[in-house]
């Protein structure tokens, strides 16, 4: 099982990552709702020594934002929760645990995994160097089998859906406005941030992603995915850079 230690939190996105929706202030026990940009940090740092205490937290923010949906327009009411964050930070496990609480709650809610997209039309043996930030080929491709994704979840939502969980890294500012711009008319967002700087936790989820993730299945050497899979990690990160002791998402 994927683990972190992650609680909700507000981070600030720039004004031109800021779709038409609203941001949780407060992700923890008492979210407080405003009809602005949503960015949702699911940020580490705070006490919380139970494993369970990330989805709980991502569970308060997302059921309180579905609550805030219920009373607003026709489109209001559809709302897709795209998460953002590096790989082996739990942004899957965090779909998963979200998506069956809301559907708990009585929400109709899909889970819409990107990764499942790249390896229908790609393949799944893809090698770090589809992931480098340099890679323009590969850059178009994650992006197109995203926007498949994200149709597929519109349409989905126009047969009657109301919360989509869109489980990505969704890490340059051109994904996530290609995803507002998808969602105009169509649907509400909230960026969902998972952030785990624990070490131990990472290298744990790292192992459980060479060990469980279809995209290593036919990798027989486990050192060779282990590898592959850190070198995707560095692409990604190349794509970021350290500021006030964070990372954070820079324009492509």
């Amino acid at each position: 099982m994927v683990e972190s230690k992650s609680v909700g939190t507000l981070i600030q996105l720039q004004k031109k990552d800021r779709p038409q929706g609203l941001y949780v202030d407060r992700g923890v026990v008492s979210p407080k709702l405003g009809k602005s940009f949503s960015a949702c940090s699911l940020a580490s740092g705070l006490n919380f020594g139970s494993t369970k205490a990330m989805p709980e937290a991502a569970g308060a923010v997302a059921a309180a934002a579905v609550a805030d949906r219920l009373h607003g327009s026709k489109e209001d009411r559809k709302l897709a929760i795209v998460l953002v964050g590096l790989p082996a930070r739990g942004k899957t496990f965090t779909a998963v645990k979200l998506t069956r609480y809301l559907r708990w709650l009585g929400h109709e809610t899909k889970h819409f995994n990107v990764g499942k997209y790249r390896r229908l039309k790609h393949g799944a043996n893809q090698s770090a160097d589809f992931f480098r930030p340099d890679n323009q080929e590969g850059i178009e491709a994650r992006n197109e089998v995203a926007a498949l994704a994200m149709e597929d979840m519109i349409d989905w939502m126009h047969g009657g859906g109301q919360v989509g969980i869109f489980d990505a890294t969704n890490s340059t500012r051109k994904r996530r406005y290609m995803l507002m711009k998808m969602a105009e008319g169509n649907c509400k967002i909230i960026f969902l941030e998972t952030i785990c700087n624990d070490r131990n936790i990472i290298e744990r989820n790292v192992r459980l992603k060479i060990q469980q993730s279809p995209d290593y299945a036919d990798q027989p050497d486990y050192e060779a995915g282990l590898q592959d899979f850190l070198e995707r990690l560095t692409n990604y990160e190349k794509g970021l850079r350290a500021s006030a002791g964070r990372l954070i998402y820079q324009n492509d």
